[in-house]
């Protein structure tokens, strides 16, 4: 693939009789990619050895799904905190200083811990191998 200035503004599309990490390898751009992948936390994705960064549309859609159809009321809150976030950023001319910051990840952590609280992960039933089934809007 050529390197052009705008290439940060491109999709590729590609289309393989498989999903996952093969397709993603065939497509020949992710095996080699060392830069950030920003995505929406597809398993297949962690695979490679990269930086991730998880997408924050899809966090606030998963949020809204939390707090609309689950009623669970941190997931208002973290979502509301991640838009008054996003406007102090762009109000700062794209980046908060390192106070500013330190304090926001304070703040996002105690809300974390809130929904812990309100979305406890569910007991371990004994005898029962694997997982324990998680509701929707689970922290993990």
């Amino acid at each position: 693939m050529p390197k052009e200035e705008n290439a940060h503004k491109w999709t590729y599309f590609f289309g393989h009789k498989k999903r996952g990490k093969v397709a993603t390898d065939a497509a020949g751009i992710l095996p080699d990619y060392k830069g950030i992948l920003v995505h929406d936390h597809w398993k297949p994705y962690f695979k490679y050895d990269c930086l991730h960064s998880l997408c924050n549309a899809h966090h606030i859609r998963e949020l809204e799904f939390a707090y609309d159809k689950e009623k669970q009321q941190w997931a208002k809150k973290v979502q509301d905190f991640l838009y008054e976030t996003h406007e102090e950023v762009e109000n700062n001319g794209g980046r908060l200083g390192y106070q500013r910051a330190k304090h926001k990840l304070k703040e996002y952590r105690a809300l974390l811990k809130d929904a812990e609280i309100e979305c406890p992960e569910p007991p371990k039933i004994d005898g029962k191998r694997g997982r324990t089934k998680k509701v929707k809007a689970e922290i993990s």
